[in-house]
């Protein structure tokens, strides 16, 4: 994907890989549906800063995560917010729709209180989906 950027100086023509563009146009597309799929978006946005990392350093060729995330159209704080999650559940190996469904319920799987939980085989298994199990488990 070229992108010109114009500034008064010049015009930089930003190169991206066929992954990133295809990750920012997921992410737009997953962002204007009236069901946002967070889940979806948080898993993107991940991929997309590793996609993009390698570009950090090189402002004449290269697309910073930043500017991809730009073009989502998604606000830059929500997109890092969805990203921080989905590299909370990458790093322990937790399932990001359930960590989505505990933190609609008010449990930040991720915050200190809670991370003693995170072995435990009920909250690694129950079904995400089901709103009772979920309140069973947040009793």
């Amino acid at each position: 994907m070229k992108r010109k950027v114009a500034s008064t100086v010049e015009v930089i023509e930003h190169k991206t890989s066929a992954k990133a563009t295809s990750l920012i146009e997921k992410m737009k597309a997953g962002w204007s549906q009236n069901a946002k799929n967070i889940v979806a978006i948080a898993q993107w946005a991940y991929e997309l800063e590793e996609e993009t990392e390698a570009y950090r350093e090189n402002d004449e060729l290269g697309m910073t995560y930043t500017q991809a995330v730009a073009l989502t159209g998604i606000p830059r704080s929500t997109v890092k917010l969805y990203r921080d999650i989905a590299e909370f559940c990458h790093d322990h190996q937790f399932d990001l729709t359930r960590f989505f469904a505990l933190y609609d319920s008010g449990v930040n799987i991720s915050a200190d209180r809670y991370k003693a939980a995170l072995s435990r085989k009920d909250v690694k298994t129950f079904n995400a989906s089901d709103g009772k199990a979920v309140a069973d488990l947040i009793k």
